[in-house]
């Protein structure tokens, strides 16, 4: 939802902030003085009535607050305040987006879902109905994102769209293309981080998270490592833990007859290897947080969906609280 308005004072606006329901206060971006104009995208409204209250603080420090009541419901089948959520697992089993539907309807979050392997790609008109899209890879480690998927999602968030990617293999699949490295601002170092753990910092605010734990699906066997290009910052960093190798052979295990060497050269320098990646993890991260255009895009270099349902909310909220900034 856009909020958008004007706040006016004699004294002159120093500072203006907004709160949703019961959120914490969240800055609005202003240019300080006696009357300014703001625009900002706030959170998801969750059905029923939403309290939106704007306050503004003047020069010596006096708070002023209006606020207004928004009414969120799905009749008329519009899009308006949900979200979506794309099914692009290639229709491995166990299904990586479930757990992350739980974990919104948990949340209150409205949202529709788009099955890829079963409705077809994804068109940008459909795209930008949504003001925030979430993606999930799941296991798949082929054809993840296509060249057409990949302009979409590139327009899609130069226009103003919200995109949160997952996927341990997003980055051995197309790490070598213009929107991995423009767009989603990474750099493959290592297809195997061989660590289950995560620390969170910056503007995730911190917090640990350890893949397959708790109720998270079993299904990590390449989680990526990559370094933030210019203008991202690391979306979590890989730390010293518990190794894959433990947990990542299975009988079935789909993938034992992919091509490793696809991408074994990455800039004329061999990929890092996991024993050496897992000697200084804190040096990697698990993913990046970019602005692009006058959107903003998550990606994740692992599965949110083997992450416990209380850390992947956790997790799931704070990302969504920095997309939607």
């Amino acid at each position: 939802m856009r909020l958008e308005g004007q706040a006016s004072d004699d004294r002159g606006i120093r500072r203006l902030t907004f709160k949703l329901n019961d959120e914490p206060e969240e800055e609005i971006g202003i240019n300080p003085g006696p009357s300014v104009r703001f625009a900002r995208t706030v959170g998801f409204l969750r059905p029923g009535a939403n309290t939106i209250t704007v306050f503004a603080y003047d020069t010596d420090g006096q708070r002023g607050a209006a606020t207004v009541t928004v009414n969120y419901g799905s009749a008329g089948g519009g899009t308006s305040g949900r979200i979506l959520l794309v099914d692009d697992d290639a229709g491995l089993s166990p299904d990586a987006a479930t757990p992350v539907e739980a974990t919104l309807k948990a949340q209150k979050i409205a949202f529709d879902t788009h099955a890829v392997h079963t409705q077809g790609p994804l068109s940008l008109e459909r795209l930008r109905r949504y003001p925030l899209v979430l993606w999930i890879l799941g296991e798949a480690w082929a054809d993840t994102l296509t060249p057409a998927d990949q302009q979409n999602l590139r327009s899609y968030i130069q226009g103003g769209g919200r995109v949160l990617l997952s996927g341990q293999d997003l980055g051995y699949d197309i790490g070598d293309t213009p929107f991995y490295r423009e767009v989603l601002r990474a750099e493959l170092e290592a297809d195997n981080a061989d660590t289950l753990s995560l620390s969170a910092s910056g503007s995730l605010g911190g917090g640990g998270y350890t893949l397959m734990s708790g109720d998270g699906l079993r299904n990590q066997y390449y989680p990526s490592a990559v370094r933030p290009l210019g203008g991202a910052e690391a979306a979590l960093l890989w730390q010293p833990g518990a190794s894959l190798a433990q947990v990542q052979s299975r009988p079935d295990d789909p993938r034992e007859a992919r091509e490793k060497s696809k991408r074994a050269k990455k800039n004329g320098k061999d990929r890092l290897e996991p024993r050496l990646l897992a000697q200084s993890a804190g040096e990697f991260a698990a993913g990046t947080l970019s602005p692009f255009g006058s959107g903003r895009v998550v990606y994740l270099t692992f599965g949110l969906e083997s992450l416990a349902s209380d850390q992947r909310s956790r997790l799931l909220s704070a990302l969504m609280n920095w997309l939607m900034r």
